[in-house]
């Protein structure tokens, strides 16, 4: 009888401990179609991640992590071995399971939130904690809004295709307007900037006057981070 209240213990203990680590895979699945093509077949086979230092390869074994809402939880990601790694922000805050798949439109990976059954999409609040003179952009991927005090507006990803990855650029830049695009340096327009985070309005024309941030953000559900500046103390806040 203890022997056997022993084993039903153990059993508990370790379903208990499995069902509170989120975990992560990279499906090989996809690659079945390019069999035929040894090249790419090779080529995206040499895909690799790190999660928070833990390795993780197309078919390669799952990677557990414990879950943390308050901390910052890093991916680093790179094509193949001769490439430098990209580091990807994100927040590992559920024991969910993740899986990582090839984007076979634009290259680069998606990742799936299993436990769900969705394909998580940005969503980031930008807002000033400070009062200050001039103009802050926030920008999630293609589109940008104005970074005002207090704010609340969730700005989501509206002028990018569906089959891009989900894995986004995200920029807070002091900027200045620009009267007509000829007077903007280069890539500084924005084609999708929205009023209130819902609907696009108009492009934006401007100068980037400082680079306050720029990094990679890969959303595990589609609860919104939160970005605050304070432009005085010059801190910023990412929740």
């Amino acid at each position: 009888m203890r022997k056997t209240l022993l084993f039903i213990s153990v059993l508990f203990i370790f379903h208990l401990g499995y069902s509170q680590t989120a975990n992560f895979y990279a499906d090989s699945a996809l690659l079945r179609v390019y069999a035929g093509n040894q090249g790419l077949f090779e080529r995206y086979m040499q895909m690799q991640w790190q999660i928070n230092g833990k390795p993780l390869a197309f078919g390669g074994d799952t990677v557990k992590i414990i879950p943390n809402g308050k901390r910052i939880d890093t991916v680093l990601f790179r094509q193949n071995n001769t490439v430098k790694w990209d580091t990807i922000i994100c927040n590992i805050a559920q024991p969910h399971t993740y899986n990582f798949v090839l984007n076979t439109c634009c290259g680069g990976f998606d990742v799936q939130n299993i436990s769900l059954g969705t394909r998580p999409s940005g969503k980031v609040i930008f807002n000033l904690q400070q009062k200050s003179i001039g103009i802050y952009v926030g920008m999630l991927g293609e589109t940008g809004i104005q970074a005002k005090l207090n704010s609340r507006d969730t700005i989501t990803p509206l002028c990018r295709s569906v089959m891009s990855p989900n894995v986004y650029c995200i920029e807070l830049r002091k900027v200045e307007r620009c009267q007509k695009k000829p007077d903007c340096n280069g890539d500084d327009n924005l084609e999708c900037f929205t009023e209130n985070g819902h609907d696009p309005t108009y492009e934006m024309p401007f100068r980037t006057k400082n680079l306050i941030c720029r990094f990679l953000y890969m959303p595990l559900d589609n609860t919104p981070i939160k970005i605050s500046y304070l432009p005085v103390a010059k801190v910023l806040k990412i929740e």
